[in-house]
């Protein structure tokens, strides 16, 4: 049905996106790609976030929910990484996960979640002092946060930092 009516729009001249969940409300759209990432089908849940943010690119939410997908799936793939694997795929889910966090910090700015993740990519990614310098921001929106305070410290000291 869905290829009839991208033909119908092609043959009228409309260019109607056609997408491949096409789910009811970005809420929808959150519940469905929480309830596959529990089940630790992150690539999927990646996936369905990504028409969420297609289809609502002004929600925060939707681009904060896709880049955490991202992120899950980059940890689940380090997890399991062999050397001979090619990173290709990491590289674009890491580059993807980093731009969803901007977005999502330029859409809400007191979405202190998204600098937590973003810091938590940067310093996956080794970039722990700019992993510092975001999660400080964190805590400048919200400075009821141990566990951030002491991924600082173990950040640090692994720069040689006091």
């Amino acid at each position: 049905m869905a290829e009839n009516e991208a033909q119908d729009n092609e043959a009228d001249g409309s260019s109607l996106p056609s997408y491949r969940y096409n789910l009811d409300g970005l809420e929808e759209y959150l519940t469905t790609a929480e309830q596959i990432a529990k089940d630790g089908r992150y690539n999927e849940a990646a996936a369905i976030l990504r028409e969420a943010v297609q289809r609502y690119p002004d929600s925060a939410t939707a681009h904060f929910e896709f880049g955490v997908a991202q992120f899950l799936r980059l940890q689940q793939d380090l997890a399991h990484l062999e050397l001979w694997e090619s990173l290709a795929d990491d590289e674009e889910a890491a580059e993807e996960c980093f731009q969803a966090f901007q977005e999502a910090i330029r859409l809400d700015p007191a979405m202190t979640e998204a600098y937590v993740r973003l810091g938590s990519l940067l310093a996956l990614r080794g970039r722990p002092r700019k992993a510092i310098e975001v999660w400080e921001k964190a805590l400048e929106l919200n400075p009821d946060q141990p566990g951030i305070r002491e991924d600082i410290e173990a950040c640090r000291a692994r720069l040689g930092e006091e």
